[in-house]
């Protein structure tokens, strides 16, 4: 350092060249610890979980109730499962309809099954379901959560004229910034699977969004899952981007009054572009993200029903 306390331009060399040393050593010991440090509790977190002879976590299975001419195919969000529906399926199945609750491929499953998972997978399992309902001769409308509502629309939008119309609860146009301080979420993804290895498990980036949470009522979820599934999961918002004008089928979409996993603005942006004439927006101002489960939930349901039950009543073609 000369005598007015400044570097020269050799000691700036040196003293830049250790920062980013010291910066690549740092990058380098996160690289291997973090995974290390998200597997270790993630195994800790398998022994306690309990699972069916096919693997699937006890509480995850799919389940049908009710019967009808007009089957409600419910679809779940990421990281969660068909215990989401648990209160509004009943209750409509009581009001005629035959409710058919999937679980899509992964969730609830073992580690070494899930990443296996790609968003193909998801969209096969919906499609086929869908296929196998119309080859019984009934209606069919698709009932969406949150990565579910994202489903439902890929579908109807690559398969018109397939189902009778969508229910989307606070579907996933595009994830929330909240949790990514301020910063595009999908850039965030792509630095860290470029960062990190294609084996890495993640604990869950979203919270459990419930306002209504207690002891007996809660989101039954994966908690870890591989850093492949969240690749997929920006895939599957790829899909549908833009392309709200080129629905033409009944929508009712469900949005709460606050939500920190997904944009209520990009949703409410999406369903203005809908082209659709009949198409209705319900907010729930006491619910959150988990709008299946969250206060309200009880009018969300008859409100779904009537939507349904509407449509059917304007003869709207199939």
């Amino acid at each position: 350092m000369d005598r007015d306390g400044f570097y020269k331009n050799g000691e700036l060399a040196v003293l830049f060249g250790k920062i980013v040393l010291s910066l690549a050593l740092l990058l380098v010991v996160a690289r291997a610890a973090y995974p290390a440090f998200t597997r270790h509790h993630a195994m800790e977190a398998e022994v306690a979980i309990e699972r069916n002879e096919s693997g699937i976590r006890v509480g995850m299975e799919p389940f049908t109730l009710g019967s009808g001419d007009t089957v409600l195919l419910f679809i779940h969000g990421f990281a969660s499962g068909p215990s989401v529906f648990r209160l509004m399926a009943p209750m409509l199945a009581e009001d005629g309809f035959e409710c058919r609750v999937l679980r899509l491929p992964g969730f609830g499953e073992p580690m070494e099954r899930i990443r296996k998972v790609t968003e193909s997978d998801w969209r096969r399992t919906v499609s086929d379901e869908v296929e196998r309902t119309t080859k019984e001769g009934k209606r069919i409308w698709l009932v969406g959560h949150s990565m579910g509502g994202t489903l439902a629309l890929d579908y109807a939008l690559s398969n018109p004229n397939r189902v009778e119309g969508l229910i989307l609860l606070a579907p996933m146009i595009k994830v929330s910034a909240r949790r990514s301080l301020g910063l595009p979420p999908q850039w965030m993804q792509r630095v860290g699977s470029a960062f990190l290895s294609k084996d890495t498990i993640l604990e869950t980036a979203f919270p459990v969004d419930l306002n209504a949470r207690s002891d007996d009522l809660d989101e039954l979820r994966d908690h870890f899952l591989p850093i492949s599934m969240y690749d997929e999961l920006f895939r599957i918002g790829a899909r549908i981007k833009g392309r709200g004008e080129g629905l033409n089928l009944p929508v009712f979409l469900v949005l709460p009054g606050s939500d920190r996993v997904v944009s209520r603005r990009a949703s409410r942006a999406y369903f203005s572009t809908i082209a659709s004439e009949h198409k209705e927006l319900l907010v729930v101002p006491r619910a959150a993200h988990v709008v299946p489960l969250d206060y309200g939930w009880e009018d969300v349901t008859e409100r779904v029903k009537n939507f349904i039950t509407t449509d059917a009543q304007r003869g709207v073609p199939l």
